[in-house]
């Protein structure tokens, strides 16, 4: 069976923040545990222990990296077991002490492996949803005038570090000190925040929990929490998301992927260090929102709050069709993303783009651009071309 679908070699990818291309330092790293570094680190033999050394080594230097303790490195399957296993203790221990439905402060703009198990346990009556207001003008989540009675029995905010499809930025070390300095009374909720859009492209600080992704940085499709909280993963230990063998020090049962453990050690580390190497993205990044705006009359949303240097949300009110229909005459020129798809008549739009406050109109006819690295001048001249032909066809 044939499953290869032809892309031309010259082919332009502004999509990387769906995912990234894995860099050459993981794919070495990956290669060396694929081809003779095999052993299980639960073992007791040579191999065994060998496999068990690279794996504290590998801890250790995200450990060190981000001033986290050494447990509080946990690797996961991907973001979503992050997001899930991090709902799931709050709301769980929340119930063990208080034997009370709880809070959960977030926003419609999180990601759906966030947004779906808030609903799914709200419906099961296990937890409220206080949805923040996001601003129409600028992205940011509008996080203050909580009555105390809500934040008094809240026991988790979540809110992400930066979106994937507006790259608006967050200023949540801000919001979460003041949500802090709001809970005088009773205990801290847990502080969460999925950074996987931010890590390697600004600079981040871990203010209690963090999910973060690996193909979101150059690393492969694994993820890993990371918690300075030890109050965290004292629930997190009596109360795992896996039972098994007790890897990941009783965390996460499972014997550990560590070839893939291996690349987003080494992936993470390189961008974690090397995130001011982004803005001469963000120059590129300025120069297509320039062209196009010029060219097309497109609108940059957005564009005069913090954003991720490699993104940029652009609609086009004058192209005749939608969003979907305008990447599909360009798709042997380059790739780009319509944002995550819901259905409204048959309409495919973003519900990110909705609970920004923007229209259905303005969302059906947004496309998000993400670019990377290794991107040029000379390719974004190409897509503006595509694109023109695209409003001529």
């Amino acid at each position: 069976m044939d499953n290869n679908i032809p892309v031309p070699e010259d082919y332009i990818y502004l999509d990387h923040n769906a995912t990234t291309p894995i860099c050459d330092a993981a794919i070495e790293e990956i290669n060396k545990h694929l081809k003779g570094l095999h052993g299980n680190p639960s073992s007791s033999h040579l191999l065994g222990q060998q496999a068990k050394k690279h794996l504290i080594n590998y801890r250790q230097s995200i450990s060190d990296c981000f001033g986290v303790p050494f447990n509080g490195v946990i690797y996961m399957s991907g973001g979503t077991e992050v997001n899930n296993t991090i709902i799931r203790i709050a709301v769980d221990q929340w119930w063990i002490k208080y034997q009370r439905i709880p809070y959960v402060i977030t926003s419609k703009m999180e990601h759906p492996s966030i947004l779906k198990l808030l609903e799914y346990l709200e419906n099961q009556q296990k937890l409220l949803i206080h949805w923040l207001d996001i601003s129409r003008e600028t992205g940011i989540v509008q996080h203050e005038n909580i009555p105390d009675e809500i934040l008094k029995d809240t026991c988790l905010i979540t809110i992400m570090q930066a979106n994937n499809e507006t790259g608006v930025i967050q200023p949540v070390n801000k919001i979460f000190e003041y949500f802090k300095s709001k809970c005088i009374n009773g205990d801290l909720p847990i502080f969460h925040s999925d950074a996987s859009q931010a890590i390697g492209r600004i600079g981040i600080e871990i203010f209690d929990v963090i999910t973060v992704t690996g193909h979101k940085f150059g690393g492969p499709c694994i993820a890993a929490l990371l918690t300075n909280n030890k109050e965290f993963l004292n629930c997190f230990v009596t109360n795992p998301f896996f039972y098994g063998g007790g890897q990941e020090f009783g965390y996460r049962s499972g014997t550990e992927n560590l070839p893939m453990i291996a690349g987003f050690s080494v992936a993470l580390k390189s961008a974690a260090k090397n995130f001011n190497d982004f803005e001469k993205v963000s120059l590129l990044r300025n120069y297509l929102e320039k062209e196009l705006i010029e060219k097309f009359g497109a609108k940059s949303f957005y564009k005069n709050s913090s954003r991720l240097p490699n993104t940029a949300s652009i609609y086009f009110p004058s192209y005749p069709g939608l969003a979907a229909d305008l990447l599909k005459k360009c798709e042997n020129i380059f790739a780009a993303s319509t944002g995550a798809a819901c259905h409204s008549n048959g309409i495919t739009i973003s519900p990110c783009l909705l609970a920004c406050g923007r229209s259905i109109e303005e969302a059906s006819k947004t496309v998000r651009f993400s670019l990377g690295k290794e991107n040029t001048k000379e390719q974004i001249d190409k897509v503006v071309e595509a694109i023109a032909k695209a409003f001529e066809a």
